[in-house]
């Protein structure tokens, strides 16, 4: 029988910039604040003041409602002390919360900042490769793919040339494309995710100079895919949690991408199913894994920061 009443636990805060498209970490964001939502928890985005990424929109998909003043001050009255969400671009506690978990999107240090946080704050890694990197055994991988969007076309049709990301290779580091992606399509920022599906469902390869999520979208789209490991671009650190079925390492492994990308769709519901139970491991360890001899009631810093 479905409990039509939350959790009496802490609320969590997740700490995020505004809701785009554009960006997976900040979707990964809404959409962690939402599954504790509908597992009964109580969550909340705190938005960050950034500057502005581009397809800002609405969060109408996901249920992570802003926090608000009356909610701070209901939590607050009730002395619950909330738990805190900082993404890795924030090495600091600007909200002087006691409870903090950091969830790490990319490898520690990607984004610059010191990442040696306070002994009492949780540590979890988004995938098997960030955690290790920074030295912990916490997983809390979310698979964000909209299999809405990307997903094997219903009626295949003959695959024709090949398409290719180099956002950052370009635009960040001035490289110069290779021979291997000349005269195919690129996909970039600019695109919607529905225009980037239709030319995955359409390409018989993609190249990738960038860690991007694009990687793992052409995989579901059934297109291999190639990736091109540079100076830049050393390793996907989703490789583990996704598996490598549709994905060449270096060119010379296309063939392999092309025997297994029908594996891909696959792997993504399994990894879907272990979410389930690493958010279930994720609610106890953060509700019960924190000291409960800190004063409850909030940090003026905490007041003053939303």
């Amino acid at each position: 029988m479905m409990n039509l009443f939350p959790s009496p636990g802490a609320p969590y805060y997740i700490v995020s910039p505004p809701y785009t498209e554009k960006s997976a970490g900040v979707k990964v964001l809404h959409m962690l604040c939402h599954a504790l939502n509908m597992s009964g928890q109580r969550a909340y985005m705190v938005p960050m003041a950034v500057p502005r990424q581009g397809g800002e929109t609405y969060c109408a998909d996901f249920v992570a409602p802003p926090i608000t003043a009356e909610a701070r001050a209901f939590y607050s009255a009730a002395g619950k002390e909330p738990i805190v969400i900082y993404p890795d671009i924030i090495s600091d506690n600007p909200l002087g919360a006691k409870r903090v978990v950091r969830y790490l999107l990319a490898y520690p240090g990607h984004n610059g900042g010191d990442k040696t946080f306070r002994s009492t704050d949780q540590v979890w890694g988004f995938s098997t490769r960030i955690a290790r990197a920074a030295g912990t055994s916490k997983v809390l991988f979310l698979p964000f793919w909209d299999t809405r969007i990307f997903h094997p076309p219903a009626a295949p049709k003959p695959r024709k040339g090949g398409c290719f990301y180099a956002w950052k290779w370009q635009r960040l580091y001035g490289r110069p494309l290779h021979p291997i992606t000349a005269g195919m399509r690129e996909i970039n920022r600019d695109l919607s995710l529905q225009e980037m599906a239709n030319i995955l469902c359409e390409s018989e390869v993609f190249c990738s100079y960038d860690e991007t999520a694009v990687i793992h979208s052409a995989a579901l789209c059934g297109c291999p895919v190639v990736l091109l490991p540079s100076d830049k671009f050393k390793d996907c650190h989703t490789l583990e949690d996704l598996g490598t079925d549709g994905i060449a390492i270096v060119p010379e492994e296309l063939e392999h991408a092309k025997a297994t990308v029908a594996k891909a769709w696959p792997n993504y519901q399994a990894a879907l199913s272990r979410f389930a139970q690493q958010l279930a491991t994720f609610i106890e360890e953060t509700q019960n894994g924190f000291s409960r001899t800190a004063p409850s009631g909030e940090t003026q810093a905490f007041a003053d920061a939303l």
